[in-house]
């Protein structure tokens, strides 16, 4: 886990606060904002968009993930660290929003190119450990055409990420 981070644990509230306490029973957490994934890529979170004060924010807090035994895409709200009680280690996890499942007649259309999902926020919070995270990508919104669904955002993936795997390269910082 990279900074920014909280200095000390804070309480949670809302949502936020429901999706954490039902998976592992913390009502106050510290917050981290960077993750390197084992790809090199640095995955950041809503959390450490937040802080920056700069006009030009970055848009890499979507992820690529494996999330009940499927592919899912997902915007990382932030990162934790809780100490396992029976072997006294750090897990580290991700507090994330699920993208809801790509629309069916597109994908088909598309021959399964165009992953076009819809996004609820806050509606779809889960936390997930950050093993599950495969990688980064960028979400855009799709443009509305008559007869589409609205409110659709469309994967777009870094090409050769699977090759990178095999080969074990890492980006240079």
């Amino acid at each position: 886990m990279l900074r920014p981070r909280d200095h000390y644990a804070k309480n949670l509230q809302g949502a936020q606060k429901t999706a954490v306490t039902s998976a592992v029973n913390f009502l106050a957490l510290r917050k981290w904002g960077h993750l390197r994934l084992p790809n090199g890529q640095v995955a950041q979170s809503v959390y450490s968009e937040s802080q920056r004060t700069a006009p030009n924010k970055h848009n890499t807090c979507n992820v690529k993930i494996t999330f009940e035994g499927e592919i899912a895409f997902a915007k990382v709200q932030f990162y934790f660290l809780v100490k396992n009680d029976a072997e006294g280690k750090l897990d580290a996890y991700a507090l994330v929003s699920i993208y809801g499942p790509p629309d069916a007649d597109m994908l088909e259309d598309s021959y399964h190119t165009l992953w076009a999902c819809a996004y609820s926020g806050d509606n779809n919070l889960k936390v997930i450990p950050v093993l599950v995270i495969i990688s980064l990508v960028s979400m855009q919104p799709l443009p509305s055409k008559v007869g589409n669904p609205e409110n659709l955002w469309f994967v777009v993936e870094k090409l050769g990420l699977d090759d990178i795997e095999i080969t074990g390269y890492v980006d240079k910082l």
